[in-house]
């Protein structure tokens, strides 16, 4: 039996596909035993990798937030300016 860290109903499952796949083919076994393990242990990367590209797209939009109001400040603030260079003296 293969042991993997994980939730023991799920390792159950997996351990029972393993056993059926060493049965159905025995010459196989050190390469099945291998592909179950490294595909077990590269599941949480591979969840990892997509959280980190959620998180990034969550960040890029606030930053372009951020910069579009930044630039409408500017944008009102030189128009103010403007506005109060061009007004007439009391």
């Amino acid at each position: 039996m293969v042991s993997l860290p994980h939730s023991p109903s799920r390792q159950c499952e997996v351990n029972g596909w393993v056993d059926f796949a060493l049965r159905a083919f025995p010459k196989s076994s050190l390469y099945i035993k291998r592909l179950v393990i490294s595909s077990w242990e590269t599941t949480p990367f591979i969840i990892s990798i997509k959280r980190r590209v959620k998180m990034l797209k969550k960040n890029a939009i606030a930053l372009t937030l951020w910069l579009l109001l930044l630039v409408l400040m500017f944008v009102m603030s030189h128009s103010i300016k403007e506005s109060m260079a061009n007004r007439p003296p009391i």
